[in-house]
């Protein structure tokens, strides 16, 4: 289902990780990026938000490996 104001829900997001960052105490950095150009990868739908996160606890978030959970 498409995101109607992909501006307003980026926006959203990041006051949402703000929050968490800062009261949760981590050690992270993040972007938010809206209709992010990727490489081809047909294997699934390209992301409308992309968040990338990185800093010392970034090794605490879902670890992925090959594109699946570990």
């Amino acid at each position: 289902m498409p995101i109607a104001d992909k501006v307003a829900a980026a926006n959203q997001l990041n006051e949402f990780l703000k929050g968490i960052i800062r009261y949760g105490g981590f050690q992270l950095k993040y972007r938010i990026t809206v209709d992010p150009v990727l490489e081809d990868n047909s294997d699934w739908d390209p992301p409308e938000i992309l968040v990338e996160f990185a800093g010392p606890d970034s090794a605490v978030l879902l670890p992925f490996h090959r594109g699946g959970i570990e």
